[in-house]
């Protein structure tokens, strides 16, 4: 933000959308640069609602911020054991642990393949349908172990998918 608002003539105006309030501890102290506490999708509206009816460019990031993966208690990284988490806005209350302990098997799937780009995701999923039938996958350090063997090392390993309907 602060290399775009470099280019920009004291005319100029940069509006940034971030859901994760951590961000906000990153705000830039200008006056051209408003940050808005809110998911992207709302630009349409944010915009229209503050008369802004032209803009000159768009920049997405869409992304997780390192911040996010270096911060063990977000539930990001596989480098830290920590509570499985993964919410962008921590006022969401559907968390990862919620998601894969409670969602149905064709949901998780649709989910893994569609977000996740995982091509072998039925037996993925099949895993974690196995395996929280025994105890709650509550952990990043649980999930890594369910899913061990899903990955590319033992994929040739990993357990037939299960059937649906």
């Amino acid at each position: 933000s602060s290399e775009i608002l470099k280019k920009l003539n004291e005319k100029g105006k940069l509006f940034a959308f971030d859901q994760d309030a951590d961000a906000l501890k990153n705000s830039l102290n200008d006056a051209r640069f408003t940050l808005i506490p809110q998911n992207f999708r709302y630009l349409k509206n944010y915009l229209r609602l503050n008369g802004i009816t032209r803009v000159d460019g768009i920049l997405g990031d869409l992304g997780v911020s390192s911040h996010q993966f270096d911060e063990a208690s977000r539930g990001f990284s596989i480098r830290f054991d920590a509570e499985l988490d993964m919410r962008m806005n921590q006022q969401n209350v559907l968390t990862a642990k919620r998601i894969v302990n409670e969602y149905e098997a064709k949901k998780l799937i649709e989910i893994f393949k569609e977000y996740a780009e995982i091509h072998n995701a039925a037996k993925l999923v099949a895993n974690i349908m196995d395996a929280r039938t025994e105890k709650e996958i509550s952990t990043t350090e649980d999930l890594k172990e369910v899913i061990k063997s899903c990955t590319p090392k033992f994929e040739e390993r990993c357990r037939k998918p299960i059937r649906l309907g």
